[in-house]
């Protein structure tokens, strides 16, 4: 991810999403310019522009957006973002991987909702300038829906979040090398999941399995299908993030952190931080001061 590197800081971003309140939305409203800011979170994210131009990154690549435009976000997907033209306002929506995941139309068995998430960035479904129109009216409407606060909010918003789908992926077809059929069966790795979330220390894969009740390869299958990676690099992630998060709050010594996230010692959680986040613990804890 080129473009991340220049990142002060990539944080990590808690939402509380459940099957009971699946999708959450806010506006932001930028008065000025704003340098790269970078994050990372387990909910998927659709934003739209609504005015001024939004510059986004991800993996090494970047665009700009102008109103009526889309950007998507994939869980534990570093990403960033800049103002590149002021004002400039934004309406996004922070989603549970497991709605759109399971998500199925008899009407139309070809509609995967997951899909757009799971292309590489450069792949993912842009609007058309046709669209662009019809887009800026989503968002305004996802803007009045979050004004008005109105009964069943988040119904409103899942509404128009699918609303939104269907006219991003009118066109648009899913990358070959992806999996053709969206999973129905999420809550089959809720478990592991949720022993991810719920420890600190690396999770075995085997381990993972069997909180599901599945056999280690049926379990790797369903996992990958669900969440786009395999369970080992979606726990990895968790444990960076968990790990970066850790530098930036406090003045842990970094071996201390390195044994609480279950890396082997200082030398690992350096070799696979640099990977990641394109530094190192120690520089990226030096930026905290400029994190945003």
């Amino acid at each position: 991810m080129a473009a991340d590197l220049s990142a002060d800081a990539i944080n990590r971003m808690a939402f509380e999403l459940s099957e009971r309140q699946p999708i959450i939305g806010f506006l932001q409203n930028h008065r000025r310019t704003i340098e790269a800011r970078f994050d990372m979170h387990y909910p998927l994210e659709l934003g739209l522009v609504l005015s001024g131009r939004m510059r986004r990154y991800c993996h090494g690549w970047q665009t700009d957006l102008r109103p009526g435009q889309v950007w998507l976000c994939g869980v534990w997907e570093p990403h960033g973002m800049a103002v590149a033209r002021a004002p400039c306002s934004v309406a996004v929506l922070v989603i549970h991987p497991p709605m759109l995941a399971s998500a199925r139309f008899d009407e139309a068995p070809d509609l995967h909702c997951m899909s757009p998430f799971l292309a590489p960035p450069p792949r993912r479904p842009q609007v058309s300038a046709a669209n662009a129109g019809r887009m800026l009216d989503l968002g305004r409407r996802i803007a009045r829906v979050l004004a008005g606060h109105p009964a069943r909010e988040g119904v409103w918003l899942r509404l128009i979040l699918m609303e939104t789908l269907l006219l991003l992926t009118e066109r648009w077809r899913p990358p070959a090398e992806m999996p053709a059929e969206t999973p129905r069966f999420c809550r089959r790795v809720g478990p592991a999941l949720d022993m991810v979330f719920g420890v600190s220390r690396r999770v075995a894969v085997d381990r993972a399995a069997a909180s599901c009740g599945l056999s280690r390869s049926n379990f790797a299958r369903q996992f990958r299908q669900t969440v786009g990676m395999s369970f080992a690099r979606f726990s990895l992630r968790h444990r960076l993030s968990q790990a970066a998060s850790e530098l930036m709050r406090t003045d842990r010594p970094i071996k201390a952190i390195a044994s609480l996230f279950g890396f082997v010692d200082n030398s690992h959680l350096n070799h696979l931080f640099r990977q990641h986040y394109g530094c190192s613990p120690a520089e990226f804890r030096s930026r905290r001061g400029d994190a945003c």
